[in-house]
């Protein structure tokens, strides 16, 4: 929907949508939304809507199978 919503910004409204999901209903999972995915929902006028249901990310942690005792923390 996203990948539609930029193309109608674009002027192109010659889009379809297919859903393979037989029925849509919560899975009761989260999703984690990174930062282009972001600006991409801010230019869509959409970033009020997602902060509105959803929660901010607090702090990344990245962890390396070569070191994995060790990690790196980013403070969001």
């Amino acid at each position: 929907m996203t990948v539609a919503s930029s193309l109608l910004d674009t002027d192109i409204d010659d889009v379809d949508i297919y859903e393979s999901a037989t029925a849509v209903k919560e899975l009761g999972v989260g999703i984690n939304i990174l930062p282009h995915a972001v600006r991409e929902m801010t230019e869509l006028g959409l970033l009020d809507a997602l902060y509105g249901v959803g929660i901010p990310t607090a702090e990344h942690v990245f962890y390396s199978s070569s070191t994995p005792s060790s990690c790196q923390l980013i403070d969001a």
